[in-house]
């Protein structure tokens, strides 16, 4: 198979896939193992979509490659979203899921004790929207679920894995200003 068509290929899928685009997908769908020319083709769209000009580009998040809006074009998205979509989480949702995301495994009521609240209806609205999952039992009497986050977490906030999260003395500094 040619660059051309290989780049075509990625751009269509690229546009109409719903998560990260993993290479070896490509390969499966166009029967075309020749692992060289995708990532040949991939870096092309990737100077591609970084040039100034555009307003969209390419993301490599885990382990996948996904196209996004530059960062320079936050105020128009942002503007969209206000305008056109409802927000999809409440303040405590947000809460859960960081608290998860730095906490994991992470049981019920250890949620509960460090927010001071119950969590269970955020925890299943987290659980439904595929942000968190069960990871296990904790191994102390009554067994409760633990609960970590989900590839679906690092796509939705454009991490590659948990390393990238801020790390939590970035926010004490910033309370400090």
């Amino acid at each position: 198979m040619e660059l051309k068509e290989r780049i075509s290929i990625l751009e269509a899928l690229l546009l109409v896939s719903p998560k990260p685009l993993k290479i070896n997908q490509v390969m499966e769908i166009c029967q075309d193992g020749d692992q060289k020319g995708w990532e040949e083709a991939l870096s092309f769209l990737e100077k591609h979509f970084n040039e100034e000009h555009n307003g969209i580009m390419l993301q490599r998040v885990a382990t996948g490659i996904r196209l996004i809006t530059k960062p320079q074009m936050e105020e128009y998205v942002k503007s969209f979203y206000q305008k056109n979509l409802k927000h999809n989480f409440s303040r405590a949702a947000f809460e859960v899921l960081a608290i998860i995301a730095y906490n994991q495994p992470i049981t019920i009521p250890e949620i509960n004790a460090i927010r001071g609240i119950s969590s269970g209806g955020v925890i299943k609205t987290l659980l439904e929207k595929k942000m968190i999952k069960i990871t296990g039992r904790k191994n102390v009497v009554g067994k409760p679920f633990l609960f970590g986050t989900t590839e679906e977490f690092l796509i939705r906030f454009g991490l590659n894995s948990l390393k990238d999260l801020p790390k939590i003395e970035e926010f004490n500094a910033l309370e400090a200003e």
